[in-house]
């Protein structure tokens, strides 16, 4: 964002700028930013989202296959970071070119969206139901602890090192990161052989519909409205994550005068104290109450709403700082209801049940333009009402929560009651 922001804003430069000096038009790069959230970030996420839906669907039919799909993510993260070093020693190039490079490696490689997906299936292939929902909350965790690693150091990389040299460092531990996939753990299984009729079967949508009929199929124990709402919780959480998260940085730097250095050091300290909340809630809540994760999941969006009403009362630096305090459960209704969508199927239905999800994930899509078009019409008069939109879906989360926890107790004790009789 920050390459895409400087090309914007600076005019007629050759050569990489000297990043102390201020843009030429601060708001012209702010508001090219916004355009590109809302005109093309739709297309940057539901293209390799579909993909990664089929793709994780037909994993399922060739034995768990997901170390392999892993590898081809963590390749087009090489290539997309190769990419950006070139934009940023050929400075003249047009920004635009960065958002089409990005768009390939992400949807022919799978990208970001798919080392997610296929770890997330390859911990629950090797994690039995006991331990998933604490795997799944360290994966966050580290995930977490990498987001701030980044964003607490990018700031002051490129003002020591530059964009080039930035990039150059990134491409290096995105190579780690390949090497990494190559040493895990292959779970894939014997399969029969599978006729080469792929292409034709997702243009056919073949998987999507076997993995629906499979995902909602009625059987006991199980209830297809809490697995529909399980889904449709989902939705909402990526969607308010995924939107703010596409204009926080903007709002920052437009409504409190940030730079990148000051927003990666907030971005360090804000999820610092979410790894406090995740160990919480998985050693504590999890662990040793036995919490159930309904329950658990409640309790976190009950946050998560408290924080974004924090973030739209907030008019001063110092305040900003005392919200990261409320948000220490960042995180963590997501990753609850991820685990507990697992836990109602069996490792052999997981590319499936992922395959669905994703699926119903392709309206959070309109998250970012959405989003970036609510604060791009109000940045002048109102530019915190593009809170006022999480605290209704988080606040919406927190309900749905509470309405899966009754229907499970109640259909917990009707199969308790038939097994009595």
């Amino acid at each position: 964002m920050n390459l895409l922001l400087q090309k914007a804003c600076r005019k007629n430069l050759t050569n990489e700028p000297n990043l102390s000096t201020p843009c030429d038009d601060e708001r012209k790069g702010i508001e090219f930013i916004a355009d590109v959230n809302q005109k093309y970030a739709f297309w940057m996420y539901v293209v390799p989202l579909i993909f990664c839906a089929f793709i994780s669907a037909w994993s399922d039919k060739v034995g768990n296959n997901r170390k392999q799909l892993i590898v081809i993510s963590a390749t087009g993260h090489i290539l997309q970071n190769v990419s950006m070093c070139l934009q940023s020693y050929y400075w003249h190039l047009s920004p635009l070119l960065c958002v089409w490079t990005r768009f390939i490696c992400e949807t022919f490689f799978l990208g970001g969206i798919g080392i997610h997906i296929f770890v997330t299936m390859l911990v629950c292939d090797l994690v039995d139901l006991e331990n998933r929902t604490v795997s799944l909350t360290v994966l966050l965790a580290v995930d977490l602890m990498c987001s701030p690693l980044s964003s607490g150091t990018s700031g002051y990389l490129l003002h020591l090192l530059g964009f080039f040299y930035s990039y150059l460092l990134c491409v290096f531990l995105a190579i780690i990161g390949f090497i990494c996939a190559l040493c895990a753990k292959d779970t894939s299984k014997p399969h029969e052989k599978i006729k080469c009729s792929i292409i034709w079967d997702i243009l056919l949508f073949k998987y999507v519909i076997e993995s629906c009929k499979i995902v909602f199929k009625k059987t006991t124990g199980k209830s297809r409205l809490v697995i529909s709402i399980l889904f449709f919780q989902t939705v909402l959480l990526y969607f308010a994550l995924f939107g703010e998260k596409s204009v926080f940085y903007l709002y920052l730097r437009y409504r409190f005068k940030w730079n990148e250095t000051k927003y990666g050091v907030y971005i360090f300290y804000k999820i610092s104290g979410s790894l406090f909340g995740l160990l919480l809630s998985s050693l504590i809540f999890n662990k040793l109450l036995k919490l159930h994760d309904c329950l658990i999941g409640a309790f976190a969006g009950f946050w998560d709403t408290m924080t974004v009403l924090a973030y739209f009362f907030a008019t001063e630096n110092w305040q900003l700082y005392l919200i990261p305090m409320l948000d220490i459960f960042h995180g963590v209704a997501l990753t609850v209801c991820k685990s507990y969508i697992t836990k109602l199927f069996d490792t052999d239905q997981l590319g499936r049940v992922f395959c669905v999800k994703l699926m119903a994930c392709v309206l959070v899509a309109a998250a970012a333009p959405t989003y970036n078009f609510l604060f791009k019409k109000t940045m002048d008069a109102f530019p915190q009402a593009i809170f006022l939109l999480s605290i209704v879906l988080n606040g919406l989360v927190c309900f749905l929560y509470g309405i899966c926890y009754s229907l499970t107790k109640s259909k917990e004790e009707e199969s308790n009651t038939e097994k009595s009789t």
